[in-house]
């Protein structure tokens, strides 16, 4: 079955998600890189797919990928630009990577960006 790129349901679980955040993001805490992905608890993560447009990329029903779209971040004036947005905890799991699903992630979120 292919890779695809929605948005999150209701129906899909956090916990996979966070899984995945942890799986995705192992390596680069082995290599001393530490990401709040890396280590967020699934309460964390339910909070900031609520602060955005949250993107899954799923295989036979397992989520495999994920990048969450904020659209105009309070960080700084200019992420409350029109047509400016934030991407946070981009993810694919390692057992997906160099497939280019996490550009195809990066895609989806900019088309959204226009909307």
């Amino acid at each position: 079955m292919a890779v695809v790129i929605r948005p999150w349901s209701e129906d899909d679980s956090v916990s996979a998600l966070t899984d995945l955040l942890h799986a995705a993001n192992a390596p680069l805490t082995a290599r001393g890189i530490h990401l709040l992905g890396a280590s967020q608890s699934e309460e964390m993560t339910a909070g900031r797919i609520a602060r955005g447009e949250c993107l899954v990329a799923v295989d036979d029903g397992q989520i495999v990928g994920t990048v969450l779209f904020v659209r105009r971040s309070a960080d700084s004036d200019w992420y409350r630009k029109p047509g400016v947005g934030v991407l946070h905890q981009l993810a694919v799991h390692p057992d997906y990577q160099r497939q280019g699903i996490g550009s195809r992630l990066i895609a989806a979120a900019e088309r959204r960006r226009s909307e």
